[in-house]
C-alpha cells in the first residue's frame, strides 16, 4: 500500500480541509513582502490564483465550499499577517532616521542619527527626540528651523501631525557646519510615528521618513491596527478571487446547460427514430358502390353499407 492510499482516509476528513486552508493562508502571508517590490501587480494576481488552484487540485468542486474557502483563507492570512507585523514593530529596539533623497529636497542640508529615547516606555512617558543637522556653506544654527513631526494613531485613524520645535545644542563635531537638535515631550499610550524636518529661511528644506516610535502603546493596540491594515490590503486579492470563482461557476453552469440540451436532443432524436421504425398500417381502398375511402380490413363500407368479399 503506497503513501497516498494510507493517507486517503485523512484526505476525506474536514481536518485535512482545515489544514490546507491554513497552509494557503500562510502562503499568502509569505507572498506579502513581494507586494512591496517591483512585482507587486503580479503578486496581487498570484495570491487569488493560489487560493483557487490548491483547493481545486485537492478535488474541491462545490461552488459553496470554494466560496467558504476564500473567506477562511482571507481570515487566516489577515490574522497571521497582523501578528507578524505587530511583532515586527514591537521587536524594534531603536531606529536612526536620515534624510531621504528626492527631487525638491535641498542636497546641501542633511539630517542624520535621528532617534528617540527611550524607544520603549510605559505611559505617560517623557521622551527625548534628537537629530543631527549638517549643511554646506556659511550659516549658523539660528538660520535653521528643525522640528519633530509626531503623528498619533487614535483608534484606527491617524491624527493631524504635531510639529514639535527642536532646540540647537553645541556643534556635534566642533565645527559650525553640524549641530545637534533635541526636544523633550511627554506622551500617552497612543501609537506614534515620528520623523524630522529641517528648513533654512523657509526655502531650502529636508526631511526624514516616518517610523513607528516611541513604543508606548500595548501590543494589543498594534495588533488591532495591523489587523485593520491587513484586511484592507487583502480585500483586493479576495475580490479577484471571487471574480475567478464567478467565472469558473459561470462556465461550469454553461457546460452543464449544453450537456443537458445535448442529452435532451439525443433523447428526442432516439424517440423520433423509434417512431419511424414502427410498421405502417396497411393501405385502404375505394368503395366501388359509392366511391368512399375504406380501410383495408373493413368488411362493410362505412358510408353506404355495402359488403365486401375477400
Amino acid at each position: 500500500m503506497d503513501l497516498r492510499k494510507k493517507l486517503q482516509p485523512f484526505l476525506q476528513t474536514r481536518w485535512f480541509r482545515i489544514l490546507y486552508l491554513v497552509v494557503v493562508g500562510l502562503i499568502l502571508v509569505a507572498l506579502f513582502p513581494l507586494v512591496l517590490g517591483p512585482a507587486a501587480c503580479l503578486v496581487l494576481f498570484l495570491m487569488p490564483a493560489v487560493m483557487f488552484v490548491i483547493p481545486y487540485w485537492f478535488g474541491e468542486r462545490r461552488g459553496l465550499n470554494l466560496l467558504v474557502n476564500g473567506v477562511a483563507m482571507f481570515a487566516v492570512a489577515s490574522l497571521v499577517l497582523a501578528a507578524v507585523q505587530a511583532q515586527g514593530v514591537l521587536g524594534i529596539q531603536s531606529v536612526e532616521l536620515s534624510s531621504i533623497s528626492i527631487p525638491g529636497v535641498d542636497p546641501v542640508l542633511s539630517l542624520s542619527n535621528g532617534t528617540v529615547t527611550p524607544f520603549h516606555a510605559s505611559p505617560p512617558a517623557n521622551v527625548t527626540f534628537r537629530v543631527r543637522l549638517s549643511w554646506q556653506g556659511n550659516a549658523t544654527p539660528a538660520d535653521f528651523l528643525v522640528w519633530t513631526n509626531l503623528t498619533a494613531v487614535v483608534g484606527l485613524s491617524p491624527q493631524t501631525p504635531r510639529s514639535i520645535p527642536m532646540q540647537a545644542a553645541l556643534p556635534a563635531n566642533g565645527t559650525a557646519n553640524e549641530t545637534w537638535y533635541s526636544a523633550n515631550v511627554e506622551l500617552d499610550g497612543s501609537i506614534f510615528l515620528f520623523g524630522f524636518v529641517a528648513t533654512r529661511m523657509s526655502q531650502n528644506w529636508t526631511f526624514t521618513p516616518l517610523e513607528f516610535g516611541p513604543i508606548t502603546a500595548s501590543g494589543a493596540s498594534f495588533y488591532v491596527l495591523f489587523l485593520y491594515l491587513a484586511v484592507q490590503f487583502l480585500l483586493l486579492p479576495l475580490l479577484i478571487y471571487f471574480s475567478i470563482l464567478f467565472m469558473w461557476w459561470y462556465t461550469h453552469r454553461l457546460r452543464e446547460t449544453r450537456q443537458r440540451m445535448y442529452r435532451e436532443r439525443e433523447a428526442k432524436m432516439s424517440e423520433a427514430g423509434a417512431l419511424s421504425e414502427k410498421p405502417s398500417p396497411p393501405l385502404g381502398f375505394t368503395c366501388t358502390n359509392c366511391g368512399a375511402d375504406v380501410a383495408a380490413d373493413a368488411v362493410k363500407c362505412p358510408k353506404c353499407g355495402a359488403s365486401f368479399e375477400d
